[in-house]
């Protein structure tokens, strides 16, 4: 246990399910974390039996990692191939001792998938990617531009939870020393949650995206900073350095 963030109030955004970790290494740098969802996943129902088989199945999150074999246990068998974006959905694809066959090595994103060899020469292969119900229609795009067969299988969808105005009031009526936010979404509604507490829009936020980055300036968010890496440890890696240079006046 360390003490480096140690009189800090931040706000971890993401839901509930996934904050738990980020939460507990605030605590241990002696931070005072405000676990306050910003997002919820809900299930999507579909009918398993209409889901072909696939050259390749994508995985573009834990979240569909998740929400898909909760729902259909056996779905990596009808796929000759896996794919994930990102380290936390490959060890979601671990956890169920699923072989990842292609992940990004330098990126969490479809960019980077996009840029791996077995995607760019993909003509006539079938392709079905596991995601959310809305969110970037890139990879999906980019893969049918090359001529790949593509279906999208949605299995959860993302909304804002339900919080009454004294919950909220409560939540930011004490200081908020730095914020994080891990999507877009997430950060669409922080700022509705926020709604015309403005003088909160001047914390720290810490984001795990360029793209993320440049949508949290258009909302308004003045001291903008990107982690290094999408998880738990960087995460808290940059709130820490964020907290260094509000000790000496740098930020």
């Amino acid at each position: 246990m360390s003490n480096a963030l140690r009189g800090w109030r931040i706000w971890v955004s993401r839901a509930a399910h996934q904050a738990r970790g980020l939460c507990a290494l605030i605590e241990d740098a002696g931070g005072e974390p405000l676990c306050l969802p910003a997002l919820e996943i809900r299930p999507v129902s579909l009918d398993w039996s209409l889901v072909g088989d696939s050259d390749w199945l994508i995985f573009v999150s834990r979240n569909a990692v998740e929400q898909a074999f909760e729902q259909c246990p056996g779905l990596d068998r009808r796929a000759a191939r896996i794919a994930a974006i990102g380290r936390a959905t490959r060890a979601a694809l671990s956890q169920r001792n699923i072989t990842v066959a292609e992940m990004p090595a330098d990126g969490f994103d479809s960019e980077s998938l996009l840029r791996l060899a077995a995607f760019r020469d993909i003509a006539g292969q079938r392709v079905s990617i596991v995601k959310g119900r809305g969110g970037r229609a890139l990879l999906a795009d980019t893969l049918r531009r090359r001529g790949a067969r593509v279906a999208s299988i949605e299995v959860y969808r993302r909304a804002l939870p339900a919080y009454s105005a004294e919950t909220l009031r409560r939540a930011f009526a004490d200081r908020l020393d730095a914020m994080t936010a891990t999507s877009g979404e997430v950060l669409d509604n922080m700022s509705r949650l926020l709604g015309e507490r403005r003088a909160l829009y001047d914390a720290p936020l810490i984001v795990v995206s360029q793209r993320v980055a440049d949508r949290a300036a258009r909302l308004g968010f003045t001291r903008v900073e990107v982690s290094r890496e999408p998880g738990d440890a960087a995460l808290l890696q940059a709130l820490i350095e964020q907290r260094g240079r509000n000790s000496t006046g740098k930020a």
